[in-house]
């Protein structure tokens, strides 16, 4: 079973793109390892063999580029062709063995993977699956400097030359050379960033990477007693809540489902929670006295918590915002939640 969200940036062609060809990549990767030992795949091979599958696709978008700028297609053509390269996206991929209850988490970018799972005495507890790939985070930070100990500069305010996540598919202008962004630039519109400008000390790179970190987690049985589910979601959810609050609001979503409607306790659709205010003084976050159960399905009930939970008018007005003025107060927002245990 196979379940991935993607957050595209600088354009939304190379998400629109991985939809379709990334689990192919992935399952012939598999495939190859699989072929390659008779004996078995151990778990070492499985990580090896997701990473050559993002890193192979990511090579045949942003190698091609050369070779599709002196190719004989029309200009048109070469045009659309070079769109998802110029555009970049994040990956979070998951990966579950009903047979060996083994979930494999590939991660690139800063997408974020959580589970959720109940303790012996009742409560939910939450693990992370996926680490964010960005410029701020210490490891990916201490990475990317030993790869560039020449470029003092290179991380400035959480960002790679300007760019926030370290790991990425596409994003080509960070990883192609001088000589071919300023054909592209020059012959086919391509875009200006990083801005030679701001950031004067830029070299070729390439700086970021589509080679994805890679996790194996053990799901219990669920005759064990103990339910869990798996949460994916992109930057905007976790730009409003963390990763224990979102893991809270599923967990008592279920239990709540458990019990059944008629049983459920009134939720708090009338209380005045004082005027609307989204802008640079108040962004979308979500606030536990607002909290609402009032949807039937998980990923809407996160999303509808992010944006204002129970404050409905709150909730219209983060949705009246369309890009660009959205990203003032809330980045684009995808969820999704699957759960191992029974539900109701």
């Amino acid at each position: 079973m196979a379940w991935a969200v993607f957050d595209g940036h600088c354009g939304w062609q190379l998400s629109n793109l991985l939809k379709t060809q990334l689990m192919p990549f992935v399952r012939r990767s598999l495939v190859d390892a699989g072929s390659a030992n008779k004996d078995g795949v151990s778990e070492e091979a499985v990580h090896q063999a997701l990473k050559n599958s993002f890193t192979t696709l990511d090579d045949a978008l942003v190698k091609s580029a050369t070779a599709i700028i002196e190719s004989d297609l029309p200009f048109a053509e070469k045009a659309r062709r070079l769109e998802p390269a110029y555009a970049g996206a994040c990956a979070l991929l998951t990966l579950f063995d009903p047979e060996s209850r083994k979930l494999h988490v590939v991660s690139t970018g800063d997408c974020r993977a959580v589970l959720g799972q109940k303790s012996a005495d009742g409560k939910w507890e939450t693990t992370a699956l996926s680490e964010d790939c960005t410029g701020a985070t210490p490891s990916e930070v201490a990475r990317v400097k030993a790869q560039f100990p020449d470029e003092p500069d290179i991380v400035q305010s959480g960002r790679i030359w300007g760019l926030q996540p370290s790991r990425t598919f596409g994003d080509g202008m960070w990883k192609w050379t001088a000589t071919l962004k300023k054909n592209l630039r020059y012959h086919f519109n391509g875009l200006s960033l990083p801005s030679s400008s701001r950031y004067k000390n830029y070299k070729d790179g390439p700086y970021v990477t589509a080679e994805p970190l890679v996790t194996t987690t053990q799901i219990p049985p669920p005759q064990e007693g103990r339910p869990s589910f798996l949460i994916l979601a992109t930057d905007g959810l976790w730009d409003a809540m963390s990763s224990e609050q979102a893991v809270d609001l599923v967990g008592k979503w279920y239990d709540r489902q458990q019990k059944g409607a008629s049983t459920a306790e009134p939720d708090k659709q009338a209380e005045d929670f004082g005027p609307v205010v989204l802008g640079w003084k108040k962004q979308c976050k979500y606030e536990e006295r607002k909290a609402t159960f009032r949807d039937d399905n998980a990923a809407v009930h996160l999303t509808r918590n992010a944006l204002g939970g129970a404050h409905e008018e709150m909730v219209r007005g983060a949705l009246a915002f369309r890009y660009p003025n959205s990203r003032d107060i809330r980045d684009d927002i995808t969820v999704q939640v699957v759960f191992f245990g029974p539900v109701r």
